[in-house]
């Protein structure tokens, strides 16, 4: 069984990345989440899938984009994140398997386990903390260097 996607109103039932709108393509509109996201992929030097290849070069704007983009931002918020709001229910050290699987699809060590296990314990709010916890996930170099 295939997954489709639906893109847009007009654009579904879309099952292969490649078939997917090129953004740079599409109509600017007044959207706020397109633009969040057009950001996003400029500062990741995106190519044009066929004369431009994507570029490896790192630089600050990545960085500065993954740590205040409102596109990101919204990916930490439970609202947004069905993951995270079902962590939030699970025991200390399942949380943060749980989103270290999500965010950098492996296992955290005992130290990052100890580290963030005391994060999230350090006081009332623990969606907040669980919150911070998935922002710091996808601010890692490890997540948008792999990802």
């Amino acid at each position: 069984a295939s997954t489709n996607y639906d893109v847009s109103r007009s654009l579904t039932g879309l099952s292969l990345a490649m078939q997917f709108p090129d953004v740079n393509e599409m109509p600017p509109g007044n959207s706020n989440r397109l633009r969040n996201i057009r950001s996003l992929l400029g500062a990741f030097l995106r190519g044009d899938r066929i004369v431009t290849l994507r570029s490896d070069d790192p630089s600050p704007l990545q960085a500065l984009n993954l740590m205040n983009n409102p596109f990101v931002m919204s990916r930490t918020n439970p609202v947004n994140s069905s993951t995270l709001e079902a962590s939030v229910e699970m025991s200390d050290s399942e949380l943060v398997t749980n989103l270290y699987l999500t965010v950098l699809s492996r296992y955290p060590t005992e130290a990052e386990t100890t580290l963030a296990v005391g994060h999230l314990t350090s006081g009332d709010e623990r969606t907040a903390l669980a919150r911070d916890l998935l922002w710091a996930l996808f601010n890692k170099t490890e997540f948008y260097y792999n990802y």
